[in-house]
């Protein structure tokens, strides 16, 4: 199917099945295992990527995306109002003024945080966040590695990790531990 406008309704994308340029204005994608989801455009309600199911290329403008163990989300944009939360792994998400919330046996690797929130929850974890503006919070039980900041602030909490994070300019605030952090000239720990 392409080009579906999903207003107030439902689509399951089932095993084997492949959309593109949904565009979802209120009501509910479902991506169950085996299905696939391009290039979708969310201005309001929820895209779910079961177990098995992946999504590339969506825009989150307003909403929810949910990303389940054994899901995969690659290549989403998070604007203001938007909220990702991931249970299984998004990778190259982009976040301009939303939320990415990593929880337990979450992964997210190689994060642009442009403004906005990387909440690393307990059981999640990180890898190659680069963080130009805005707040990425490790809280207690989570771990970052391989962390740049080059703006905005990166904070750990007590019983958080953060492993060889660099800081250019910005700040990093440690309650829990950091390990093999370079600070540059304009960074602040």
């Amino acid at each position: 199917a392409k080009g579906t406008t999903i207003t107030g309704g439902t689509q399951n994308v089932l095993d084997g099945g492949t959309v593109s340029e949904t565009t979802i204005n209120g009501g509910t994608q479902n991506i169950e295992n085996g299905g696939v989801s391009k290039n979708t455009t969310i201005n309001n309600g929820m895209q779910n990527i079961g177990q098995g199911g992946r999504a590339s290329d969506t825009e989150l403008n307003s909403g929810t995306q949910t990303v389940s163990s054994g899901g995969v989300a690659d290549e989403t944009s998070i604007a203001a109002g938007a909220v990702q939360n991931v249970s299984g792994r998004a990778t190259r998400t982009t976040i301009t003024g939303g939320t990415q919330n990593v929880l337990s046996d979450g992964t997210a690797s190689r994060t642009i945080i442009n403004s906005g929130t990387q909440n690393v929850e307990s059981g999640g974890s990180v890898l190659q966040t680069t963080v130009n503006d805005g707040l990425m919070n490790v809280l207690s039980g989570a771990a970052a590695e391989e962390t740049v900041i080059n703006g905005g602030s990166m904070v750990i909490a007590s019983g958080g990790t953060a492993q060889n994070t660099s800081i250019v300019s910005g700040t990093q605030q440690v309650s829990g531990t950091a390990t093999n952090t370079t600070i540059g000239a304009n960074g602040m720990m």
